[in-house]
């Protein structure tokens, strides 16, 4: 079975393009407009993200729209266990890919990479999520 054939669930959409790039900027203006709608009835909104290079033109594009990023909560669904500033973690992808305009404020909790690694416990407080 190929992707296209998949049945997604209501309200998911697909995005097939000939380019990655034209695959991220319609991902990337359908989410953003996603958000906007969030944002007009008030509140925050919340985006949780993968790592790994793959979205790299997708974070690239989305940090580009013109959002009120300050009212955006962004999560991490994944992270490595390195520490941030590493070449593999996630949070510094993120980070540098969506993160880095200098004039937006954003909301983003990265816990993952907190714990000291992944043979010793490890549980996450109240504190590590943004309110």
């Amino acid at each position: 079975m190929k992707t296209c054939d998949l049945p997604l669930p209501e309200g998911v959409q697909a995005f097939f393009s000939e380019t990655t790039q034209e695959c991220a900027g319609q991902l990337a203006l359908h989410v953003a407009e996603s958000l906007r709608g969030r944002l007009r009835r008030g509140g925050r909104a919340s985006l949780v993200v993968s790592g790994g290079s793959t979205p790299v033109p997708f974070f690239q594009t989305l940090a580009q729209q013109e959002l009120a990023w300050a009212r955006v909560t962004m999560l991490l669904a994944d992270e490595r266990w390195v520490p941030e500033g590493d070449p593999a973690s996630n949070t510094t992808l993120v980070r540098q890919s969506l993160l880095r305009a200098g004039q937006r404020t954003h909301a983003f909790s990265a816990c993952g990479s907190r714990c000291a690694a992944p043979s010793k416990p490890c549980l996450l407080s109240s504190s590590c999520w943004p309110s």
